[in-house]
């Protein structure tokens, strides 16, 4: 859900369930304007102002927030924003009063758009994501942190990037990567 006003406008569609929140990072980014899906110009997601509010309102239903999506827009070439993205949302793991299971980092991956520009630099990518994962593995009890991944408008695959349960174990990463098919499709 995109905030509180959700909950309190059809309690009894969400009373007694577990629900993920979509949360907006503050800052968009992306190829153009029209496709920053974060910040004050936006209206996507909860900011981290009314997270208070709305963990209240869930609490008043007996809903329960399991997990945590941000997604900051799209035609990203960033490399480190995915990793902005987790951090925002790990500190937000702590003040949510149910055990926060997994964080949705959204998508939006960028290509180039013409030969010879440069792309996203996914090596770049997945080494910021294996500093977050550690930091995440220390600092919030999340068991799961999902990335997707696609051309833009489709969704092929979801990465999914598991810590280890067993402590001495850590810094254990596991990456697992769930092929997705377009609805209707086999």
């Amino acid at each position: 859900i995109d905030g509180r006003e959700v909950l309190e406008q059809a309690p009894d569609l969400f009373r007694g369930v577990e629900i993920a929140v979509r949360l907006d990072p503050g800052r968009g980014l992306g190829h153009h304007p029209k496709v920053r899906t974060a910040g004050a110009h936006t209206k996507f997601g909860a900011t981290a102002e009314e997270t208070s509010r709305l963990f209240d309102a869930a609490g008043k239903l007996g809903t329960r927030v399991v997990g945590f999506h941000a997604h900051v827009g799209s035609g990203i070439l960033d490399a480190e924003a995915w990793t902005r993205t987790g951090v925002f949302l790990s500190g937000l793991v702590k003040r949510a009063p149910d055990r926060i299971r997994w964080l949705d980092l959204g998508g939006g991956l960028g290509v180039a758009e013409q030969p010879g520009e440069p792309g996203l630099d996914l090596a770049r990518m997945e080494a910021s994501l294996r500093i977050l994962r550690r930091w995440a593995a220390d600092t919030a009890p999340v068991q799961t942190i999902v990335l997707r991944s696609a051309s833009e408008g489709v969704v092929l695959t979801e990465a999914r990037f598991h810590s280890s349960r067993n402590a001495a174990l850590r810094p254990t990463l596991r990456v697992t990567y769930v092929p997705r098919f377009p609805f209707g499709v086999p």
